[in-house]
């Protein structure tokens, strides 16, 4: 993405101005410029006690561009296929639910067998909601460890990440669906229908 710098001085306002919508308040901001737009963002969450990224800036224009939909001059290249609905970008809270599930997962030593992580990456590679959604650096960086504490299980179809939740799917299809309920308890996540989160299953057998 171009950088604000560059952004400001190509155009003052895209059609419409600037705006960014916070995920967890669900308030849509709006500024005169780009830079006054990542200053009350910023402020927005740091008042309501939401995670800042790392690289914030980097983060705040890679969500702002998703989210406006923007090309050049404004952001560069116009991004591809964006989702029409769901998680648009890898926010920091999710990533960090995501770890949360994946920690209390390896602190267990539990996951599902290699039948039915195979059966659930199935289900995902065919649904509408598998994405490759790109978003925080960061968060990414936060991510990648975690993958390998999976080891080497791997799966036939390899699904991306889901619009619903935001989790990195080749890893989920593995984690118990009792501990992946702990984790997104609270949330109304939008399962597309015949997901297997959505499945009444019995309970799993796990491997050691």
């Amino acid at each position: 993405m171009t950088d604000l710098v560059q952004v400001t001085r190509d155009v003052e306002q895209p059609p419409g101005g600037w705006y960014f919508t916070i995920e967890q308040t669900g308030l849509k901001i709006t500024g005169p410029s780009a830079f006054t737009l990542q200053r009350r963002v910023k402020a927005h969450m740091v008042a309501n006690s939401l995670p800042i990224p790392e690289d914030f800036p980097a983060w705040f224009e890679d969500a702002m561009c998703r989210q406006m939909d923007l090309g050049r001059p404004f952001c560069g290249q116009t991004p591809k296929n964006p989702p029409p609905s769901g998680v648009k970008h890898l926010s920091l809270a999710l990533v960090e639910r995501f770890i949360k599930t994946v920690a209390l997962t390896i602190k267990g030593r539990k996951l599902v067998p290699q039948e039915e992580a195979e059966r659930r990456a199935a289900i995902c590679v065919a649904c509408p909601m598998n994405t490759t959604i790109g978003g925080c650096r960061s968060c990414y960086a936060i991510a990648r460890p975690l993958k390998a504490l999976l080891g080497n299980r791997t799966t036939e179809a390899k699904p991306a990440y889901c619009r619903a939740c935001g989790c990195d799917l080749s890893a989920k299809c593995w984690i118990p669906n009792d501990v992946l309920n702990k984790a997104e308890f609270g949330h109304n996540l939008d399962y597309a229908p015949g997901c297997w989160r959505l499945e009444a299953a019995p309970a799993e057998d796990l491997e050691g």
